[in-house]
């Protein structure tokens, strides 16, 4: 293609500005949330649910990450 300039694949990979294209974790057997704060550290992602049966573990996680509902609870947590 005359004109057109593509270093590599990177064009396909390029973040779009309004998107967040960071990797997304879903966390089962979460407990406090040790694990999962270590893979957003390392990886730069986010964790958007969590699973945890275990009543006042879950409120520890569900109050670090507030916006990440607990798919294993069936009480409300906040």
């Amino acid at each position: 293609m005359s004109g057109t300039t593509v270093t590599g694949a990177r064009f396909m990979h390029e973040p779009k500005a309004s998107s967040d294209s960071r990797l997304r974790i879903g966390s089962l057997f979460s407990g406090y949330g040790g694990l999962d704060l270590a893979v957003e550290h390392v990886f730069n992602a986010k964790t958007v649910w969590f699973s945890e049966l275990n009543e006042p573990v879950a409120r520890v996680f569900a109050r670090h990450w507030p916006d990440a509902p607990n798919q294993g609870g069936p009480y409300p947590l906040w």
